[in-house]
């Protein structure tokens, strides 16, 4: 399994409801996938370390790449929906204290 990258233009987006919630998606190749969570230009290593992570759980990644921002998704038909809550939450936790450091690291220099 290989981490797709793809430029934003050549992406569809759009919304759909799962889980009693109103969703983000992309569409890419013929696969869809749920916008997991964006990253500035500057925190592309964090999109690609957290896409990594997330294709040897299993869980097949694209990364968007415009000219503001890197998009990481999780195709739809993956076991993402297996995991545990707990195992998300981590994901998520991670990348607000990899944001909170980063945030400080730009604030001292």
């Amino acid at each position: 399994m290989k981490l797709l990258l793809a430029n934003k233009t050549d992406c569809r987006f759009f919304k759909f409801w799962f889980d009693g919630r109103v969703c983000s998606g992309i569409s890419y190749q013929g696969e869809m996938f749920l916008q997991f969570h964006g990253f500035s230009l500057h925190r592309r290593e964090q999109a690609y370390d957290l896409g990594s992570r997330l294709l040897e759980q299993g869980i097949p990644v694209l990364i968007a790449c415009s000219k503001k921002q890197y998009i990481l998704g999780i195709n739809l038909r993956s076991e993402w929906w297996k995991i545990g809550e707990e195992e998300k939450q981590r994901f998520l936790s991670e990348i607000q204290e990899l944001e909170t450091t980063f945030g400080k690291l730009l604030e001292t220099s």
